[in-house]
């Protein structure tokens, strides 16, 4: 996983080709795009300026009321918005953090932020900043760290260690976005100006045609990225000229993945799996929502992801297995895990790395909460704190979720610790954000005290 944004997150859906083998489709949390002004072509690079030394008591943020924006996965940068000031500050370690205009793009590493009207990088691991150029679309690659900026028609690629190199496109840029390090979709249109001033900042992806790009043009010709997937005209459903779901089916293809091949279609009323050489798994629950008289590939297909999930439940797409969430509502997946919240617990399925292998399955049962109540044995007078929500979603990184105020080692299946007082996030090694008061910093990092 990458940096997590929250509130400025861009829910946009692409549907575009298949991800090359073996990558992940980033979180809807994981990247926030911004609609800003259009520079000019040519890009400015500025030498990297250290940031601000780090807070001794590690305090993070003002001491103001404020909401959480992000938070890298290991704890390295968060991102705050000060209510008085309606503007993003960005915090790498401790400290009352650099305050910015926007924020572009996250990675666990690297944060984009646009202020006085330039692209500037934050390295959170060398805490440096450095101007990249007049505002423009932006985006950062998580394992790579490859940042890109769009400059009218131009791609300008920042690899570290290497002069920034220029890629040429057609027409001009709008928005950005990287797939992977090697392959970004791009939207062509006049580059919109951005609306708000930085906590609610929109998505740049408008909806339009969009456009894959190849970043490291090599000798080789690249006709497309992943398994051709293709509809006869007899109905069949075919991957890389496979037959893999036959005219009978009827299908609706709703989702496909690239590597290994599959597609999740929809065949009067049940859902199948289906992958080459003869793999097919019908599962117990439907995702689909219309049934067709004729085959067809949805217009909106999921592309890239494992696991695609609706109000029903969740299908892998590796191994066909299903989880529903009528009865166990859906906590939180990604490409490792499934996590469900049947009554007075959580349910944990693991996934298999390949599809040979078996789910495994863990339940989780959660300490009963009460509201605390104190009673004076003389006068009888009665004190009783407020009720307790039901616990509820509220982060995930690496191997730990935390599930309202309880943390949960995710590998283990177990209940670490229930908080006292309500954590606005958890980072890879289960340290937990906590506010000085509810909504208002500064901010801190603790580990949790394990019974």
């Amino acid at each position: 996983m990458t940096g997590r944004l929250r509130t400025i997150a861009s829910a946009a859906v692409l549907a575009i080709a298949s991800a090359a083998p073996g990558c992940k489709k980033p979180s809807e949390r994981a990247v926030a795009r911004a609609a800003v002004d259009a520079g000019p072509a040519a890009a400015v690079l500025g030498a990297p300026t250290p940031l601000a030394p780090e807070a001794g008591d590690g305090a993070i943020g003002p001491a103001a009321p404020l909401r959480l924006l992000g938070v890298a996965d290991d704890g390295g940068w968060v991102a705050i918005c000060k209510d008085a000031e309606a503007r993003p500050y960005l915090s790498v370690g401790a400290g009352p953090g650099l305050a910015v205009d926007r924020v572009l793009a996250t990675a666990t590493h690297d944060v984009l932020v646009s202020r006085a009207g330039a692209v500037v990088h934050v390295d959170a691991v060398a805490r440096t900043e450095r101007v990249l150029g007049p505002l423009a679309p932006a985006a950062v690659d998580d394992a790579s760290r490859r940042v890109v900026v769009a400059r009218g028609s131009d791609l300008v690629v920042f690899d570290r260690g290497a002069a920034p190199r220029t890629i040429a496109t057609a027409r001009a840029v709008s928005a950005v976005w990287l797939r992977t390090s090697r392959w970004a979709v791009i939207e062509h249109g006049a580059v919109r100006s951005a609306r708000g001033v930085g906590c609610d900042t929109p998505s740049a992806f408008t909806g339009a045609p969009t456009e894959t790009v190849d970043l490291d043009p090599g000798a080789e010709a690249v006709d497309r990225i992943g398994p051709e997937l293709a509809l006869t005209p007899q109905g069949q459903v075919t991957l890389d000229g496979e037959v893999v779901i036959g005219e009978e089916c009827v299908p609706t293809v709703i989702a496909a993945l690239a590597s290994p091949p599959r597609v999740l279609a929809q065949c009067g009323g049940r859902d199948v799996v289906a992958g080459p050489a003869g793999f097919q798994q019908w599962v117990h629950i439907t995702l689909g929502t219309t049934q067709h008289t004729q085959a067809t590939i949805a217009e909106r297909l999921t592309l890239g992801q494992r696991v695609v999930c609706n109000s029903g439940g969740c299908v892998d797409l590796l191994t066909g297995a299903d989880f529903s969430t009528w009865q166990s509502p859906l906590v939180w997946h990604d490409d490792q895990l499934v996590v469900r919240a049947p009554p007075a617990g959580l349910a944990i399925d693991r996934l298999p790395p390949d599809a040979t292998g078996a789910v495994a399955h863990l339940d989780v049962t959660l300490p009963r909460l009460t509201a605390a109540v104190t009673v004076d044995t003389v006068t009888g007078k009665r004190q009783t704190a407020g009720a307790l929500a039901p616990p509820e979603f509220v982060d995930a990184a690496g191997t730990w979720l935390l599930y309202g105020r309880h943390v949960v080692d995710l590998a283990a299946g177990v209940v670490v610790t229930t908080l006292g007082a309500d954590a606005l996030a958890i980072d890879d090694r289960g340290r937990v954000l906590v506010p000085t008061a509810p909504s208002t910093g500064p901010l801190r990092w603790l580990t949790p005290r394990r019974p």
